[in-house]
């Protein structure tokens, strides 16, 4: 057995202190690659011409890693979205046909056709099988019939009146309800906010035509789908009933007011 003593050799390793450059990059610079390097290659130079490549090229991998950093958090951050815990919930009615008012649940529609809201947030159901009638549902959840079931005609208010039969509704920025009468098609039901009630005839327009769709824009101005005309109506707040789009022809062709064609005009929205 050969035993050897083996002299223990000590060295002394210099630490290398670096003073890494602060690198202040906008997000929209960190997301551009080109920005990135462009700021690297400022920093590299800065240093050799300081007389420290070596330096410089240690921190290169280093100024990467924190440039990619960024870069990440910045998209993960992005990509972060509130869903606000939505659920889908019964508001009103109990699920069984019938006409009774009351709170939430505890209510009944019959025949349900059309839904629209004020600027308080009150809902306003066209409820067309009771015969029709105009249900009125506030922000908590409470029902009550705002127009129809009365023997009156029209002109009239609220529940004093017989509502006629509809089966498009929309409302304007004023909170006015406009309903299409069917099946005739050729007025308007105006219902003021405080539940008058009115009728606007329709002059020029065929009776008997199924006209599905209405709505306003934001000048108030009404539009009415006409299924067999294969036309787009539009009624001013001046009471003028004008063509808006449609020859008239049925089809798809695309273009200008009435150098256009629609298949069927079934319903428009607002």
């Amino acid at each position: 057995v050969v035993r050897m003593k083996v002299p223990v050799v000590r060295m002394k390793v210099p630490v290398v202190r670096m003073k890494v450059p602060v690198v202040r990059m906008t997000i929209g610079q960190c997301g551009n690659p080109q920005k990135i390097e462009e700021r690297m290659e400022k920093l590299l130079w800065q240093d050799e011409i300081r007389g420290s490549s070596l330096r410089a090229m240690k921190m290169r991998p280093l100024i990467c890693l924190l440039c990619l950093m960024v870069i990440l958090g910045s998209r993960i951050e992005a990509q972060t979205y509130e869903t606000n815990n939505a659920v889908v919930q019964t508001f009103a009615g109990s699920g069984f046909s019938g006409h009774v008012d009351g709170q939430g649940t505890q209510t009944m529609f019959k025949e349900p056709l059309g839904i629209v809201a004020d600027s308080s947030s009150n809902l306003f159901v066209l409820d067309y099988g009771n015969p029709t009638f105009i249900r009125k549902i506030t922000p908590d959840g409470t029902v009550s019939t705002f127009v129809g079931g009365g023997v009156s005609s029209l002109p009239g208010y609220g529940t004093n009146i017989s509502c006629p039969p509809a089966v498009v509704m929309t409302m304007d920025h004023s909170n006015t309800l406009y309903l299409l009468d069917y099946p005739d098609g050729r007025s308007l039901v105006r219902v003021g906010s405080d539940g008058y009630a009115s009728r606007i005839t329709l002059s020029g327009l065929v009776g008997g035509q199924y006209r599905a769709g209405l709505c306003v824009d934001s000048a108030n101005n009404l539009y009415i789908s006409d299924v067999a005309a294969h036309k787009i109506y539009r009624y001013r707040t001046n009471g003028v009933l004008e063509v808006f789009v449609g020859s008239g022809n049925e089809g798809s062709a695309d273009g200008n007011g009435i150098f256009t064609s629609f298949f069927l005009s079934k319903s428009t929205c607002g």
